[in-house]
């Protein structure tokens, strides 16, 4: 019986590459589903369509979207567990790897979007706020964002500013565009149209790239905290 160990290096540029490559495939498929809806009247293509369209829940988007946050999730964790005990604003860590869980399970089930209706009728919202769930979330985002402040301000001004524009292009997307997104579409009666789904296509790759550059963030964060970390894999071969 012969064992070997397997070591795997992972760097937050690769790791980074590689998840911009999954995206601009899944973005190319995206456009491809558009030009077949919008310029040839075929919205379906056997399942093809709906299944690569980044503005549509339950598809390989959404997916690697849910996936995204969850590793997002377990980086937070990660960083919460190599911080000293005694370090201030280490609950930080896990505070933000549950709420980044809990965003993956949103994502993936569409939570927010339950909100829309009773806060639309109890508010009485439209246009800019027509999709009404941004509302609470982002109250929800700003107490976040006062809470995590101290944290991420001691880290210094390199992952403040890393932080900030993941932050930015994040939420950018999620409520900014959202919100632009919302006002059109109940413009034109609720009519998902070509310019609709531009604006959903800007929504979700703004998302998208927040989400690849705070990874790029953590895992930048890690390896400075833990800079030995790495993970080995044993291998038994028999002979």
């Amino acid at each position: 019986m012969a064992s070997k160990n397997l070591r795997i290096v992972v760097t937050p540029i690769r790791v980074t590459a590689m998840l911009c490559g999954i995206f601009l495939a899944l973005f190319v498929a995206h456009s491809i589903g558009l030009f077949m809806t919008y310029g040839l009247g075929h919205d379906y293509v056997k399942g093809l369509v709906p299944l690569f369209n980044i503005g549509l829940e339950g598809n390989v988007p959404t997916f690697f979207a849910s996936l995204l946050l969850f590793f997002n999730g377990l980086l937070f964790l990660f960083l919460w567990q190599v911080s000293g005990t005694g370090e201030t604003g280490r609950k930080t860590w896990l505070l933000l790897s549950v709420v980044f869980v809990f965003l993956s399970l949103d994502e993936f089930a569409s939570i927010h979007e339950l909100l829309i209706r009773p806060v639309r009728e109890v508010a009485g919202t439209g246009g800019l706020l027509y999709f009404a769930w941004v509302i609470p979330y982002a109250l929800l985002v700003v107490v976040l964002g006062i809470i995590v402040a101290p944290t991420l301000w001691r880290l210094g001004s390199r992952y403040r500013i890393l932080f900030g524009t993941s932050a930015a292009i994040f939420l950018g997307g999620a409520i900014g565009v959202e919100m632009l997104g919302g006002n059109y579409f109940e413009s034109q009666d609720g009519e998902a149209d070509l310019n609709y789904r531009l604006f959903q296509t800007a929504e979700e790759s703004l998302e998208f790239f927040g989400l690849i550059f705070l990874v790029y963030t953590l895992l930048d964060l890690v390896r400075a905290r833990a800079p030995r970390t790495q993970i080995n894999i044993e291998v038994s071969t028999a002979r």
